[in-house]
């Protein structure tokens, strides 16, 4: 039965005869088939998968040339006539460019055969005769009298149950790439692959990181069908169809079994890959054989399904193919389309970049509520995403993954965990510190400690440990963000979780498909990776350096501090780190030169006292005024920087007294630098310039490294003062203020001496 001219699309090529076209939709889900075998001709054919038939002669190169030629071409075609013995099976004529004869030229090259016998025939048949002439005299395809090439001409195949896909993944190895033929499409994420170039090897693929909707029961294929083929006809606009040997998008739906969108995500890898060439990245097989793998395509011109009359750029379908000729990624694809999910155990086969990459198309495609992530929910998460951003000054090193910045705006400190890193833990009372934790806290210390830094904050999350929960203590909100370095001129901006994440001193998070991550997270995997390469810091095998430190700095420590005073004493100049601000005026110092942490103080001076909370049987004390401002002041000159103390004597509660002015930085640019170097940061000088401090009255200025400038800048504090009264206004009252600490220290110094006579 003849039917009129039809327009489609070559889907699949059965065999060197036989091909599967695809018309047009205009509805969603796969588009009507029909597999044509070409009228009057008789090609070789391929053998069984199970091995119980081998390929006839040439049957492979027979498939392949007609393949390469026909997959994915819009053509042309019609039905010469129906053999009802066979399955209503369909013979037709088929054109390329509505001039190209598909018949004509697989006789023409030698690999098929022209079938005169029958009573129908196809139209063409004496120019198909013509054509086999011609190509048995020129010894073309099955003709060739090359005896070597005749013998070469039957495939021996390797199949799934030889393992081939054990042995390919040894010999090629993790991440390797091998070019391959997809021949049947099992399910949106299954495959069946041969590859290339002499297809012996025939494997079962299933693709990395991604599931898609099953398609539930299969449906059996008859005994004695042709092994290549893969999809079956729909039925045909006559009512006819073939016998089917394997199910297609089309009959999905019949089964009861399928789940939703399976069917498209069906049609989705059918229409983008059946039957054409890709390239296949081996990522692991499981503990039953299976592999598991990354499939690159190059984009189709015109995709079988696509409507005829929609234009390029209003077919999302009918994409045209990268520019470049650039492949895309299969997984990728079906997941940013909503037909398909990541699954964690495929996931972690994979490159730790390209997991997260589909992670994050999959939460695309779950906030446009996709195909199988319509009516998505997002489940409830402890986290909070967050836009906010601020510069200001970096005056704390807490850990290795925790910094405290001082916002430039308002002045106030932030506490800023390190977005999607997790450095070794510091010291708790209730634990020591894990390994690596004090390198990770000093590495970061010696980079951005006072450092101008521009900081994203991206999510906040809730945490409430078993620690907490035995407290009695609740949740704590842990803000997390993105911190970079303002560069100095002639640097480059560098981004503080890379730093130490590439340095070995932190790993990265593994979040969860719908958590909130770092905005450079790949960068930080790479960075990872390659101090998992150096093998630096936590991955290395090498113990950690041991961290001895004698802490003479607690409350009952003061015997033990002054059998260091006579060391100190000699050793004169010192380099040692500030660890903490205890007051305006006194320090917690570590000097690593000699392994002990003391507490220090300038000599002479004295801030405000800060306000004491009653305990041991002793009253709460009263903080006196400014003692708060002072605080702040010196915690941002001081806090952990690197100095240089000079030890005069100790008090009796084991407070050593000197000498303390910062370490010059290393500074660009000539004269501003040999000026910060000519005057280095007094502790002592700076506070009584800010009238943040006063001389102790019992102590004779003389006998101070600095006691002239002392007298000079405290008499200068006050003289402002006066200055600011005769100007009025606000400052008035801050200088009126200021004089009335000076009052009130001369006072309180008078209650004590009175106390000790």
């Amino acid at each position: 039965m003849a039917t009129g001219w039809l327009r489609g699309v070559v889907k699949e090529v059965v065999s060197g005869d036989t091909l599967v076209i695809a018309g047009t939709t205009k509805g969603p889900g796969p588009a009507p088939e029909k597999r044509i075998t070409l009228s009057s001709l008789i090609a070789p054919k391929l053998g069984k998968r199970d091995g119980s038939s081998k390929d006839e002669p040439f049957a492979w190169e027979s498939r392949e040339f007609l393949r390469k030629k026909c997959i994915g071409q819009p053509c042309v075609f019609r039905v010469d006539y129906v053999v009802e013995a066979i399955g209503n099976r369909e013979f037709g004529s088929v054109f390329l460019n509505q001039q190209d004869n598909v018949a004509i030229a697989v006789v023409s090259n030698g690999w098929a055969k022209v079938r005169e016998i029958g009573k129908e025939q196809s139209p063409y048949l004496e120019d198909l005769k013509r054509g086999e002439e011609a190509a048995k005299s020129a010894g073309h395809g099955m003709w060739s009298k090359d005896p070597q090439r005749t013998a070469r001409a039957v495939r021996e195949t390797v199949g799934q149950e030889d393992d081939a896909a054990g042995a390919l993944l040894a010999r090629v190895g993790k991440g390797g790439m091998v070019d391959a033929v997809v021949e049947a499409v099992l399910g949106g994420s299954s495959l069946r692959l041969t590859l290339l170039p002499n297809g012996t090897i025939s494997l079962l693929v299933n693709l990395a990181g991604v599931q898609c909707p099953s398609v539930g029961r299969r449906a059996a294929a008859p005994a004695g069908g042709d092994a290549a083929a893969t999809a079956a006809a729909a039925p045909g606009e006559d009512g006819a169809a073939a016998a089917p040997v394997a199910p297609t998008a089309a009959s999905i739906a019949a089964t009861s079994a399928a789940e939703p969108y399976s069917r498209e995500a069906k049609a989705f890898t059918e229409a983008r890959v059946l039957n054409r060439d890709v390239k296949l990245v081996l990522e692991g097989v499981d503990k039953y054989g299976n592999l598991f793998g990354t499939v690159l395509y190059t984009p189709p011109a015109v995709l079988p399904g696509a409507p005829a009359a929609a234009p390029a750029a209003a077919a999302p379908a009918a994409a045209a193919p990268a520019a470049g000729g650039e492949q895309e990624h299969l997984a990728e694809q079906l997941l940013k389309n909503g037909l398909a999910k990541c699954v964690e155990w495929s996931l972690g086969l994979m490159p730790i970049t390209a997991a997260y990459k589909l992670r994050d198309v999959e939460k695309a495609a779950k906030a446009e509520r996709k195909a199988i992530w319509t009516g998505y929910v997002a489940a409830p998460t402890n986290q909070t995403k967050l836009s906010d951003n601020f510069t200001g000054k970096v005056v704390e090193i807490v850990s290795g993954d925790c910094v405290v910045v001082k916002d430039s705006a308002n002045g106030l400190e932030r506490r800023i965990n390190l977005s999607s890193i997790r450095a070794p833990r510091p010291p708790a009372r209730d634990r020591p510190a894990e390994a690596w934790a004090t390198e990770a806290k000093e590495f970061l210390r010696k980079r951005i400690i006072g450092r101008p830094v521009e900081v994203k904050m991206e999510y906040n999350r809730k945490v409430l440990t078993p620690e907490m929960q035995l407290a009695g203590e609740g949740e704590r909100v842990m803000a997390f963000g993105n911190v970079e370095v303002v560069p100095d001129k002639g640097e480059e901006k560098q981004n503080v979780s890379e730093m130490v994440v590439a340095r070995g001193f932190a790993t990265v998070i593994k979040h969860r498909t719908d958590e909130e991550r770092s905005c450079v997270y790949e960068r930080l995997v790479a960075c990872e990776e390659l101090a998992r390469s150096s093998k630096r810091g936590v991955h290395s095998a090498k113990e950690p350096p041991a961290n001895r430190v004698n802490d003479v700095s607690q409350p009952g420590s003061a015997t033990r501090a002054k059998q260091y005073l006579p060391f100190f004493q000699r050793a004169g100049k010192m380099t040692g780190v500030v660890e903490y601000v205890l007051s305006g005026h006194r320090l917690r110092v570590h000097i690593p030169k000699e392994g002990v942490t003391i507490v220090f103080a300038p000599s002479g001076i004295k801030t405000p006292s800060r306000p004491q909370p009653a305990g041991n049987g002793k009253p709460a004390v009263q903080g006196e005024p400014f003692a708060e401002e002072a605080l702040a002041y010196t915690r941002e000159a001081m806090m952990q920087r690197d100095v240089e103390v000079v030890v005069e004597t100790m008090d009796r509660g084991g407070t050593f007294l000197g000498t303390v002015v910062l370490v010059p930085q290393p500074q660009a640019g000539g004269a501003a630098a040999s000026a910060a170097s000519a005057r280095p940061f007094n502790l002592a000088l700076a506070l009584l310039s800010k009238g943040l401090a006063r001389l102790q009255p019992n102590v004779d200025p003389s006998r101070l490294p600095e006691g002239s400038e002392m007298v000079r800048l405290q008499q200068a504090a006050k003289e402002q003062r006066l200055k600011a009264r005769e100007g009025g206004g606000r400052k008035r009252g801050m200088y009126c203020c200021m004089y009335g600490m000076y009052c009130m220290y001369g006072l309180y110094s008078m209650y004590c001496l009175g106390r000790k006579a």
